[in-house]
């Protein structure tokens, strides 16, 4: 698709150009509207065909001789250039050519059933985000996915990425979301990291230790008994993104002791000696989700091949990142 640059005011987004700075050769010009040169152009990409990209609406394409002359309400904030807004995701303008579909279901336990139905990318590695949450899923060969996902919100809010421009988002109303804490480790890359749930004294491999090798059962989570992990892995990305989520009945002691929480590691020649960073996200008694980033040096490499447990529980690891 070829683009064009035009110069346009509108509500959401204006940049303003330094004027101690000069500007790339393409705009050594000043922009021109009739005889008034244009102070504080702001500029977008639109196609050949003169359409805006990334979902700006058409009525905005205006050209105007600096803020000053913008009728009242239309210019919200001038972004310095050494200062720019944060971007997350792209915003793509819908293609007709490829409709996506993305509905969700509140389930029991304070779970959503997510459904997504696009013909137009069969088996097509897609990115989600929940909130902080974020994890990969496969389409089939029809271009359908469904996967459930342990809310962390009562407002539930679900988004489809595809190489970071956005296809679909839904959003889904969790009533029960306070019987339910989640806990949850977050993480991109290679790493091979685990979440470990040690309830009532019990030690590794012992019945009460909850992890990827005995996740456990929604059964316990409907009876109050113990909990159950999530875990979404990525493993067809050159930069794959990780999640594993614990959800438990509540009043079970997540992360005050009761429960103890620890993270185990993959040592290998990649990570040995080194630090590995990743997330953890809380959501206990109704409130959050919370995020903490954690960075964590890995022991030395003559463990290499060897599940290596951190010295410290989770608690302590977040206690001590503030």
């Amino acid at each position: 698709m070829k683009f064009v640059i035009a110069v346009a005011a509108f509500a959401a987004l204006v940049y303003a150009r330094p004027d101690a700075d000069p500007m790339p050769e393409i705009m050594s010009a000043p922009v021109v509207v009739g005889n008034t040169p244009v102070a504080h152009g702001v500029m977008m990409a639109v196609t050949s065909d003169n359409m805006p990209v990334f979902g700006v609406p058409r009525a905005v394409r205006v050209t105007v001789p600096s803020e000053s002359a913008l009728p009242d309400g239309l210019l919200a904030t001038i972004y310095d250039a050494v200062e720019p807004p944060a971007f997350d995701a792209l915003l793509a303008m819908p293609d007709p050519d490829c409709p996506v579909t993305l509905v969700g279901e509140a389930l029991p336990l304070a779970l959503v059933e997510v459904s997504l139905d696009a013909p137009c990318l069969p088996a097509t590695r897609l990115v989600v985000r929940h909130g902080p949450l974020e994890f990969a899923v496969r389409t089939t060969a029809t271009g359908t996915v469904d996967f459930t996902v342990p809310a962390l919100a009562r407002e539930a809010s679900f988004t489809v990425l595809r190489d970071n421009i956005e296809l679909a988002r839904t959003a889904v109303f969790v009533p029960d979301i306070a019987r339910f804490d989640r806990v949850a480790l977050n993480w991109r890359g290679p790493e091979v990291l685990n979440l470990h749930a040690l309830g009532k004294a019990a030690e590794i491999g012992e019945e009460g230790h909850i992890w990827r090798a005995a996740p456990g059962s929604l059964g316990d989570v409907a009876t109050g008994r113990a909990g159950y992990l999530f875990e979404f892995r990525d493993r067809e990305a050159d930069m794959p993104v990780h999640a594993e989520v614990f959800t438990f009945p509540a009043g079970q002691g997540v992360l005050d002791g009761k429960i103890t929480m620890r993270v185990s590691t993959l040592l290998h020649p990649r990570n040995c000696g080194r630090a590995v960073d990743f997330r953890a996200i809380k959501a206990v008694d109704g409130h959050g989700p919370h995020v903490t980033s954690l960075s964590v040096r890995m022991p030395g490499c003559g463990q290499l091949g060897h599940d290596v447990m951190l010295d410290k529980d989770l608690t302590t690891l977040i206690a001590e990142a503030g």
